[in-house]
């Protein structure tokens, strides 16, 4: 696969419809929006994680209610579950006992730290994609194509009419990014769709 110029070739997207908060498919997205070089990457909606999860001091170690039986390791195992957590899209709430019993009263307070997980992730995802932006991603595209996520949860690419519709499925839970990889000429035509998982 060769992710060379094209002759012609006005702005590359790389889209990926949903990263559900998996840290592990941002890195993968933003890694992939560099290899190939894309002049834009388009993250189609579903940034947040599902919910905040506890993972709070146990007799054992530390344990959190994720899971059929939940998952518990040694205090050694914290850096490693808390990635585990955050690779499949979850807000990992490191808490001792006392946390434990007053944030379980407050669903206000399991709010707000939903909403303080979203945002320091969003700055995060911010931050690693700061640069110069590319002139090009400005120009003017016809509707040569559609991005779509999450319509049949499978991938396909179809051509109803004039416009190529294009969902590449999701399974950003599982850390894996399934994006098309789009170039348009300098007149907004359609010039070549490649899909990428990584």
């Amino acid at each position: 696969m060769s992710f060379r110029r094209k002759q012609g070739r006005a702005a590359r997207i790389l889209f990926t419809p949903g990263l559900h908060a998996s840290a592990l498919a941002s890195r993968r997205a933003l890694s992939a929006a560099a290899m190939c070089e894309a002049s834009i990457l388009t993250i189609g909606g579903d940034l947040a994680g599902k919910r905040v999860v506890p993972v709070d001091n146990g007799a054992d170690g530390r344990t959190t209610g994720v899971g059929a039986e939940g998952i518990t390791v040694a205090d050694t195992g914290l850096a490693d579950l808390v990635i585990k957590l955050e690779n499949v899209g979850l807000y990992p709430i490191v808490r001792g006992l006392d946390e434990y019993s007053e944030l379980e009263q407050d669903p206000d307070g399991v709010h707000q730290r939903f909403l303080e997980a979203s945002r320091a992730q969003c700055e995060d995802w911010t931050s690693r994609l700061a640069k110069t932006p590319d002139p090009r991603a400005s120009q003017r595209t016809s509707r040569a194509a559609g991005l779509h996520g999450h319509l049949r949860g499978s991938r396909s690419i179809r051509n109803p009419g004039r416009t190529t519709c294009i969902d590449p499925g999701s399974e950003s839970p599982r850390g894996l990014v399934r994006s098309p990889i789009i170039d348009f000429s300098k007149m907004g035509d359609l010039l070549n769709i490649q899909l990428l998982a990584a």
